[in-house]
Formats: C-alpha cells, structure tokens, sequence
C-alpha cells in the first residue's frame, strides 16, 4: 500500500523527469542548429521562433497537447494483450477487437527529433482484428479554447519485420 509520503515522492520524481527532458529536448535543439549552421543551413530558418502570444516559454503552443503517455514514465512499460479499451494513459486508450492473436503495448523513449518524449509501439503477431485505435482524448484541452480552426498534427512510423 502506498504511503502519503511515497505518492509526494513519486509525483516529485515524476516532475523532475519533466523537467530534465525539456532540457534534454532545448540541447537537442541547440546540436541540431549548430549542426544546421555548420552544414550551411539558412540562419533563420534555424534560430527558435520569437516568443510570441501563442508560445509557452519551452517554445510549445500555448494550446497543445501533449499526452501523459507520451511526456511521463507509465507505472507500467509495456502491457502484454491488453483488453478492448485499456486505459493507457489519463487521456488515451487502446481499442482493438483481437481475438487469437498476440499483442504488446509498449512505451519507448523517442527518437531525437521527436515532439513527443516517449512514443507508443504496438507490437503484434498473427493478429485477427479488424481494427486497432489509440485514442486520445482532447475534451480538456478543447474545453478553454475559442471556436475556430483546429490543427491536429501527429507522427507515426509503421515498420514490418519479416
């Protein structure tokens, strides 16, 4: 069981992770520039964007979305045949109608020039199912938000091992 303390304690590691990857993410950013500027690159099109209205001060939109299973460590890593609708994260779940197949949800830290800290791997085999979504749920997000134009962006990569 879980004491008071230890909760303080794992939310305290939980922010201070946050906060080493915003800075591990502001030096990558730093290498790519100089290694842009050393290459030739186009000097504007390196330097960060001025702060503006609608940037946070880690130079993120103001109204962006990031998912908790893609900025912070899972309790658990990976999930072995998860069920129609496993909770992955606060915000997003899995939903697949697999029957005799093998599944395994994985969290792995992101490449380099990734948005996103972590990324999601869904690994299968002799997989029967007819669909299989992750979903995210943006009500939260949306909920402060003037009506108007909405831009999702997102990144997947696909891979198949023979």
């Amino acid at each position: 069981m879980s004491t008071p303390s230890e909760a303080q304690r794992i939310a305290a590691v939980r922010k201070l992770t946050s906060e080493l990857y915003l800075l591990q993410d502001r030096m990558n950013q730093t290498v790519d520039q100089i290694t842009g500027l050393l290459h030739g690159s186009d000097i504007g099109a390196l330097l960060p964007l001025p702060q503006g209205a609608n940037r946070t001060a880690d130079g993120a939109l103001e109204h962006s979305l990031t998912p908790t299973a893609l900025a912070l460590p899972l309790p658990q890593v990976y999930v072995n045949n998860p069920g129609n609708g496993t909770l992955v994260s606060v915000e997003c779940k899995l939903f697949s109608d697999y029957k005799n197949g093998s599944l395994q949800l994985v969290q792995v830290p992101s490449s380099r020039g990734s948005d996103a800290r972590f990324a999601i791997v869904l690994n299968y085999a002799n997989f029967d199912a007819t669909y299989l979504s992750l979903v995210f749920d943006a009500r939260e997000l949306l909920r402060d938000l003037p009506a108007g134009k909405l831009r999702i962006s997102m990144a997947l990569e696909t891979r198949a091992d023979p």
